[in-house]
């Protein structure tokens, strides 16, 4: 390749004022087509140009060269800032680039000595030195452009040369794990310059609240500490992976500059897995459309057809639909969903945290009972263990405003022993229409309540709260309204004589002037949580996610309809009476007298 070419490339591969065209992300390409086999994303995009920005010759102090960047999990972070950009710095270490700052123009000097490389563990962190080393040494266009030659760097200690050090044109590339000494670890080598920490928490030093700590002293101590006064600089990336960490307190500190990328905007993700998602109400699990085709390889079509279509009709915002589409988006949410662990994709994927002091509603006061509910002469009683208990089922509703919110109709099912120990069986919710929508339309819903779930296309929440009254027998149906809902609950009242549901239907008000919903879920639901009054009859994983990071995420509508369920909730009384003759009438008994079982 001739000087002269080498040069005009130089000159396009040094521009960096147009973010959409940056010259470094136009040497990646012509460099490591190897590597950069996607589209780059607009956030990549925004990565690069900030981590240049860092060059800026106002500067004057490594306090203002201080960049957290947190990045949706699978998000191509490490090999942006662990390998890309540290072989930009080497190839070009001592040349000036423009790029445009705050709608200036500016020229940079990269002015590199010691590049550090910080990975959660020593092995990791060697991956990415070693690739850099390999592509200097092994990439024949890397070899025709850059002058410089890889050089050995000794270890201080061992005065050998390992695969985690080595010198090119004038820079050391050092490769650390999490807790290790920086100070004085390459032979001749200054301050750092640059040092990129990168997914520094393990499996294992995530776990105590001592050994994140032991992470945060030597960070701020041992790590920072060792960082060139004037020109260094601190890129620290990384994904959520709990709410103490070190992520979470830059976030916090001034003096640091944090930008998050989520994997698509919140309020959209939302809408989609309440809209395009089926949620399957006996075992509490999104599922993706079509799961019920047998036929996998058939399955898998209509599925991909279904989101592909749906992703550029609605969703073309994606993060970086290229790696992570909205079918892939699907799978990760159904397979959260039925490991119990939803919570962990609005973390990793949306950033979403909350410190475990700040939680009204902490995770040790979630309990759990096995309670066998059963029906004994039209009477409702639990087994719990080896005693049978009589108990008062209440329901407790949310209505959605509107079919086209991102919050769902919610159904809370509920009951209390004699003993006031409150028991949360259920949570039903989905994005309900008003009626069931039939295959059969023949059928008189006005009469009948659709109890085969074949032949419903679509449930309705007042249908659904029906069929659950078959099943559950509350003595009450507790509904949270607005205002623009008491037609509804006319009509729901008239549906229940048709059907001879002789529940009483409850309502109660909420305005602004009783407090936003969150006041209202604290002030009903907080005490029985903390005195370890209300246990779960199973995993409920939306309300203990909702009640655990309330007042940070936007939808408490599962909380909301069990605020409903609990208050005001009467103890048991129950009598036997004989009802055969009544079959399809279910008339809740309010009588004292004593139970006896067992």
């Amino acid at each position: 390749m001739a000087s002269n070419t080498i040069d005009s490339l130089n000159k396009i591969f040094l521009d960096n004022t147009d973010i959409n065209n940056l010259g470094i992300v136009r040497w990646a390409k012509y460099v490591f087509p190897h590597y950069i086999t996607n589209d780059i994303a607009q956030y990549q995009k925004e990565i690069y140009h900030e981590i240049l920005s860092l060059y800026n010759p106002l500067f004057r102090n490594r306090y203002e060269r201080n960049l957290e960047l947190v990045v949706f999990r699978g998000g191509g972070k490490s090999t942006i800032t662990n390998f890309l950009i540290p072989c930009y710095m080497i190839m070009y270490n001592g040349h000036t680039f423009k790029i445009k700052i705050d709608n200036e123009i500016v020229e940079c000097k990269i002015d590199e000595r010691l590049i550090v490389i910080v990975s959660k563990t020593f092995t990791s962190a060697q991956e990415f030195t070693q690739r850099i080393r390999d592509e200097f040494t092994t990439n024949k266009i890397l070899k025709v452009m850059n002058k410089g030659k890889v050089e050995e760097a000794l270890d201080d200690i061992t005065g050998e040369w390992t695969k985690a050090a080595f010198k090119i044109n004038g820079i050391y590339v050092l490769a650390v794990g999490t807790g290790q000494q920086i100070r004085g670890k390459v032979k001749g080598a200054s301050r750092p310059t640059t040092i990129i920490f990168d997914d520094i928490y393990s499996e294992e030093n995530i776990k105590t609240a001592e050994s994140r700590q032991n992470i945060r002293y030597w960070f701020y101590n041992a790590a920072m500490n060792t960082i060139d006064d004037i020109k260094g600089k601190a890129i620290v990336v990384g994904t959520i992976v709990h709410e103490d960490t070190i992520i979470t307190d830059l976030e916090k500190n001034t003096q640091w500059k944090t930008i998050k990328y989520p994997l698509m905007p919140l309020e959209k993700f939302d809408k989609f897995i309440t809209n395009y998602l089926d949620y399957d109400i006996d075992s509490n699990i999104y599922k993706l459309k079509f799961n019920d085709i047998k036929d996998q390889k058939e399955r898998i079509k209509k599925q991909r057809e279904y989101y592909d279509n749906i992703q550029s009709e609605l969703f073309n915002d994606l993060s970086w639909a290229d790696r992570i589409d909205l079918y892939s988006i699907a799978l990760k949410v159904q397979e959260a969903s039925m490991n119990q662990m939803l919570s962990s994709i609005y973390q990793e994927y949306f950033h979403i945290t909350i410190s475990e002091s700040d939680k009204v509603f902490k995770k040790e006061y979630f309990q759990y009972i096995d309670a066998k509910f059963r029906i004994i002469n039209n009477n409702t009683f639990v087994d719990i263990e080896d005693k049978t208990y009589p108990i008062n089922i209440e329901f407790g509703v949310d209505l959605a405003a509107g079919l086209q919110t991102s919050d769902d109709t919610c159904i809370t099912i509920v009951g209390k022993l004699p003993d006031e120990r409150i028991i949360i069986f259920n949570t039903i919710f989905g994005k309900f229409g008003i009626r069931d929508i039939l295959r059969d339309e023949t059928a008189n819903r006005y009469k009948k309540i659709e109890t085969n779930i074949d032949n419903i296309l679509k449930r309705g929440y007042v249908d659904e709260i029906i069929r659950q009254i078959y099943k559950w027998r509350p003595s009450k149906v507790k509904i949270g309204i607005a205002g623009q809902e008491i037609a509804i609950i006319n009509e729901m009242r008239r549906i229940f004589t048709e059907n001879k549901i002789y529940v009483p239907i409850y309502t109660y008000t909420q305005t602004a002037k009783q407090g936003t919903k969150e006041d209202r879920i604290k002030d009903i639901l907080l005490q029985y949580y903390q005195t370890k009054m209300i246990y779960h009859n199973m995993p409920l994983e939306k309300l203990e996610y909702q009640l655990e990071w309330l007042g940070k995420v936007k939808n408490d509508d599962v909380a909301d309809a069990t605020a409903n369920a609990i208050l005001n909730l009467g103890v048991p009384y129950h009598i036997y009476i004989d009802t055969s003759k009544e079959e399809d009438i279910y008339i809740p008994r309010f009588t004292k007298d004593i139970w006896r079982l067992n």
